[in-house]
This record gives C-alpha cells, structure tokens and sequence, in this order.
C-alpha cells in the first residue's frame, strides 16, 4: 500500500480553527512548508515515546495486529506482501550488494521479527543472528519472452507467502538478463514495512553499498528508537486515552454516511473477498497534468487534492450518489522519533465529501481541500480505533468504511553507486480494495494504476473507466466553473461510436 504525503502533525500552540484559516489562505509550497515545519512539533496530549528494556515478547501495534487478524482468517495469503524491483544497468559488484542487503536484516531489527501466538494473543519476537540469502536467477535467452518470462518470475516471487513464525521478513532475488543488466526484487512483509520504510531501506541500501564498493567504514548513526517501542508506547494509558477522545472527532464527521459504495460490477459480489485482482496502467498526458499544476496553484490546493477531485466526480457520475468515502493512506508517523524507524505505521483516514447542490468543479476541488486538510489534522487515530467507533457488523466480503481507495504519493529512487536504475511495476494479481487508484507523483510525470477486484469488474470495464476519468480531468480544466453533472465523460472513440 502507498501514503497521503500531505503533513500530519499539528501544533499545539495553534488552535484547529486558527489553524483551518492559516492553511486555506496558503499556497502549495507554503502549505507543505509548513507541514513540514508542524512534523518536527509534538503533538498536544502525547507522550514522548521512550527506548525501554528488551524483552523477550513484545506486544503488536494497533496496526501490525488489524493485520494479524485478517491474516488468520485468510492463512497462507500473499495480500501484505510489499514488492519492489529495479532495473540496474552497469558494473554490478554482487558480493557487495549482498552485504548491503545483508546490512539492512542486521541495522533494522522489524526485519528479522517473527510472529507467535501466546496465551491466545499475537506476540512478537525480535531474532538475532540471522542471514538474508540473495540467490541470482540468470534469464538469459535468445528471444523476445524475457520480459514475459520476467514479470511472470517476479509476480510468482511477490507472491510468496512469508512463514509469520520463522521467515525473515524481507527477501530478495537478483535476476540476470545480461553481463551488465540486472533486476533486484525486494518483497517485505506488511507487518514490518510500509512505503515510508521502503524509501527508508532504499537509502540504506544505497550508502551502504557504495561504502562498501569503494571500501570505507560507514558514518550513519545507529537507530536509536525500535518499533517495538512504538508497539508498547501505543498501549500505555495515556495513549489510548487519547486516541479514544480524538476518534470521537471522526465517529461524528462519518456518522451517517451511506454504508457501502454500490458500483455497477460485471458479476455478483461473492460472500468472502478473496483479493483477487490486477492492474490496469494509466496514461495521463503531460499536457494535461500542466493544466491540472495550474489549476492547482490557482485553488491554493496541491496535485493530489485536483486529482482526488476528478476521482470523486467519476465515482459519483457512476453512481448517482452524492455522499462519498474514498479512503486514502496517511504516513502515521505524527512522532519525529518514528522517522527514521522501519516498521509499519501508515494508516488509513476515510475522505468524506458532499457532491450534492449541483457543484461546479472549482466548488468541489475546495470540498475535497478542506476535508484533505481536516482529515490531515484527525490523522493520528488508528484506524481500527476509527472502526471501533462504530458497530458495524462483521462482513467478510468487502472493507469497512470505504472500498475504495486513492493515493497518490511521490516517489524517488537513489542512484545505486555507478549503476543507472529504474522501478519496474510489479503486478501481484491481487487486490485489498475494490478499486485502489495509485498516481505516483514524479518531478517531471505522473505514472498511475487502477488495481480492481477481479471477481467483480471485467479488464474492459476498468479501461473504459480509466478513460472516463482522464475525460472528466480534461472537462476540469477546460471549465472549472462547469457543474459535475455537464462535464464530458465519454471519450473521443466513445463518442465517434
């Protein structure tokens, strides 16, 4: 899963509603200026969290056992497998790269924690001691199939499930295409990582590999705090205090909000979700995505709250409905100290926006700034606290709250020591949500992805929807001022036809 990068701290030496209006009145560079400044304040109510004693079990964190659960009731699942590839191109020094590797199992202990059942409650347990082997794959052939016979190796591998009682959490395989081509796979288990944790790792891997090509002692210091620290702190009483009162903000802006979202499927949902899914890439013009920028800037809004809005339209000309959820991920770390920690800590925040009164688009983009600001500063709850909030019942074919899900974090990948490298999308035919949106925000373009549940929508469906979006974007900045229910939806085939 990816992260609302978006600020998640909040000050306590300003009030929420003082707050509210400095950030309407900001534009983009210095409302992310000073989100950034607000990350480095701690947050009224809590407390430090502290490096305490080591013991031989710890308990989970409210995150790590949302996902414990759901993984004991689909045992032997890959759906929290987190894989990553990168093309690298040039001279490959393998024993280094596996010392590299080996130094993130030794530096970052979540990576080698397994997981265990105690007097009928999950435990974890930190190992030491423990090796990460790098077996090398060639795939050499003499045809066109390597990239098919690639992409099948890696999804087979991401795929993989991981033993929770004895398995390191991480694993790699280094496939050789040529003498200087090579694809790395790094697949992690949800419970240990999370998108904040892979970038964290990639640079760890990058410093520590090329100290070790060019043979010098590292400088980094060690990590200081361990997520089993956050684990504990999340208990202690003063925390969950907290963490009741503030889940009583979103209890009230959730209440009464339609149940589920009812899209139109191509066949019938079944009783329990399997998580059956695939990909289907998107292509958003660069022309385009320049109109979106200034837009944007002119609406004091960033990018991800104008595509967000075009989601939102799409998904209420789909349905009709006017009161929306869209979950979205929050990086979770509204402490500075778990910066710098490896672990699982994004979260969930359910995005509730009111279409209803004929809206223009400008009108909905500032719907969508301000519940993206509010729920940036009710961010810190846990979601399962949110969920506990409410007595749903239990249904084991579709996820609480919201099922569908965008996202559209930035990315970036460090330059490996004189090797030249590129992320390779990985397709794990797999699918939490029934439809998860991923717009990975680079400097220059855009990438994107509609992951859908393939025991409900047809590829054909999910490409003509993505051309229904793309649409209803160009519609936005063609007319902002033009309400939702008028903007074009059917692409140009669609209207040739």
């Amino acid at each position: 899963m990816t992260e609302l990068q978006t600020g998640n701290s909040v000050s306590s030496a300003v009030s929420v509603e003082a707050l509210k209006q400095r950030l309407a009145g900001l534009s983009p560079e210095k409302l992310a200026a000073l989100q950034r400044k607000l990350q480095q304040q701690e947050r009224s109510g809590y407390q430090p969290i502290r490096a305490l004693p080591n013991e031989d079990i710890y308990p989970l964190s409210f995150h790590q056992r949302r996902l414990w659960f759901i993984e004991q009731l689909q045992p032997g699942t890959p759906l929290y497998n987190v894989s990553r590839a990168i093309q690298m191109r040039g001279p490959l020094n393998r024993e280094a790269l596996g010392a590299a590797l080996q130094s993130l199992v030794d530096r970052h202990e979540v990576l080698r924690t397994t997981f265990h059942t105690i007097d009928a409650e999950p435990m974890q347990r930190v190992n030491s001691g423990l090796q990460l082997q790098l077996p090398v794959i060639r795939l050499r052939t003499d045809n066109d199939e390597t990239d098919t016979l690639l992409q099948q190796r890696l999804t087979d591998e991401g795929r993989r499930v991981f033993d929770l009682s004895a398995d390191l959490m991480i694993r790699a395989v280094l496939f050789q295409l040529n003498d200087d081509e090579y694809v790395l796979q790094l697949t992690i288990h949800h419970l240990a990582c999370d998108g904040w944790s892979l970038q964290l790792l990639f640079n760890d891997l990058t410093d520590s590999y090329r100290e070790l090509c060019l043979n010098k002692a590292s400088d980094r210091p060690p990590v200081s705090l361990r997520y089993v620290d956050f684990a504990r702190w999340q208990r202690e009483p003063e925390q969950t205090e907290v963490f009741a009162e503030r889940a009583l903000w979103w209890k009230d802006r959730l209440e009464g909000a339609p149940p589920v979202l009812d899209l139109a499927t191509d066949r019938p949902r079944p009783r329990i979700e399997s998580g059956s899914g695939a990909i289907q890439p998107l292509d958003i013009p660069t022309e385009l995505i320049e109109k979106l920028e200034m837009l944007s800037r002119e609406e004091d809004a960033t990018r991800y709250m104008m595509l967000l809005t075009g989601f939102f339209i799409l998904l209420h000309r789909y349905t009709g409905v006017d009161d929306l959820i869209v979950g979205s991920m929050s990086a979770g770390r509204h402490r500075l100290e778990t910066h710098g920690i490896v672990g699982f800590f994004v979260d969930t925040v359910a995005l509730r926006v009111d279409l209803s009164g004929q809206p223009t688009a400008r009108q909905v983009l500032q719907r969508v700034r301000r519940t993206v600001i509010d729920a940036v500063e009710h961010s810190d709850v846990p979601f399962d606290r949110v969920v506990q909030a409410f007595d749903l019942p239990r249904d084991l074919s579709r996820h609480p709250l919201f099922q569908v899900v965008f996202n559209a974090p930035p990315q970036s990948l460090p330059r490996l020591h004189e090797l030249d490298i590129a992320p390779i999308d990985i397709d794990l035919q797999m699918s939490r949500f029934d439809l998860e949106m991923n717009l990975w925000q680079q400097p220059k373009n855009l990438r994107g992805a509609l992951a859908y549940n393939t025991d409900l929508f047809d590829a054909s469906t999910i490409e003509r929807m993505l051309g229904h979006f793309v649409t209803l974007l160009e519609g936005v900045v063609a007319d902002p001022n033009q309400r939702i229910s008028e903007l074009p939806l059917l692409t140009r085939s669609e209207r040739h036809q």
